[in-house]
């Protein structure tokens, strides 16, 4: 999903680089000229759309939740298996 940041500067222009943000500043006519442009320029905003998301796919927590899971089943089967 494109991404506007209504900042003047941005502490992640990791996604400006990427090319999924656009940092557009606070005034009201460059915030409506930038929605616009995207509403009708239909290249623009799939440009936006496919530069993906350099943050990851938000999937690390249940990645984190399976590791973990994995685990200590693997401990308690080891410590059943040696009494």
């Amino acid at each position: 999903m494109p991404l506007l940041v209504l900042r003047e500067e941005t502490e992640r222009p990791e996604a400006v680089e990427a090319g999924c943000a656009r940092l557009v500043g606070t005034a009201r006519h460059a915030i409506v000229a930038e929605v616009e442009r995207l509403w009708h320029d239909e290249a623009a905003y799939r440009r936006m759309q496919r530069a993906g998301n350099p943050f990851g796919d938000g999937n690390a927590s249940q990645r984190i939740v399976t590791t973990i899971e994995r685990h200590f089943s693997a401990t308690r089967a080891g410590a059943f298996a040696a009494a």
